[in-house]
């Protein structure tokens, strides 16, 4: 009867934490969505990227860059918390001539697991408003 017990409270300890470790692994961040949108085209250049994720991002461990259509590095301010708990709004405080432009970035979540992909967008030509958030269609580079 002992070793039965035992037995239980051993499985029921094992199946916890388990439980207690795929609910870590579903809080790891992604990004949701951002604006301006991946693989959208924008008619006039936006002042700010907002990045959503699936969970609070840490502004102070997140970076961002925006790469210009000659590969060069775009002048950003630093990411801070958006209007909600699961965003980050970065300035853009260089000037965006038309063309394509590639965000790359890197966060963590409060878990301390860091995320990080890219996605671009393109400004210019017959692009629609710069205010709709819609799924970023980002490569999600997560270390699992």
């Amino acid at each position: 009867m002992r070793t039965s017990r035992f037995r239980f409270l051993k499985l029921a300890a094992v199946a916890g934490g388990a439980l207690l470790l795929a609910g870590f692994a579903f809080t790891h961040l992604h990004l949701k969505a951002s604006v301006p949108a991946a693989d959208s085209a924008v008619k006039n250049a936006p002042s700010q990227i907002l990045l959503i994720f699936s969970a609070h991002p840490e502004a102070a461990l997140s970076r961002v860059q925006l790469m210009g259509p000659d590969s060069s590095a775009v002048a950003m301010g630093k990411p801070a918390a958006g209007s909600d708990s699961l965003s980050l709004t970065i300035p853009i405080t260089g000037k965006l001539a038309d063309g394509r432009y590639t965000v790359r970035w890197r966060a963590a979540g409060r878990d301390g697991h860091p995320a990080a992909g890219d996605f671009a967008f393109t400004v210019g030509g017959s692009g629609g408003d710069n205010t709709s958030a819609s799924a970023a269609v980002s490569r999600d580079h997560s270390a699992d």
